[in-house]
């Protein structure tokens, strides 16, 4: 499980990787592990055979889509926007 969460966060960096020079966002990504490991630790997690990568790929979406909610969040409290590179194609065409 923890395989599942640590990637899953890991991605969720890589694809905000933007809003890494800011406090707020690693604020927000110490709070979400913090989260994620509670949830592995403190959920019973049967253990046995019948764990394997099918059967925690839904717990990885709903994961990655509460970390994701956090960082959408943190961002409309401190007022961020997406980088305007980011919907510019402008830059991708010639004048």
């Amino acid at each position: 499980m923890s395989l599942v969460a640590g990637s899953v966060l890991m991605f969720l960096i890589s694809v905000r990787w933007n809003f890494s020079k800011f406090t707020w966002f690693w604020v927000t990504i110490v709070i979400a592990v913090a989260v994620d490991v509670a949830l592995i630790v403190f959920v019973p997690w049967p253990s046995g055979k019948g764990i394997h990568g099918p059967v925690l790929a839904p717990v990885g979406v709903v994961i990655g889509g509460l970390d994701y909610l956090a960082v959408k969040i943190a961002m409309k409290l401190k007022g961020q926007h997406e980088p305007d590179e980011l919907f510019n194609n402008s830059a991708t065409t010639p004048p």
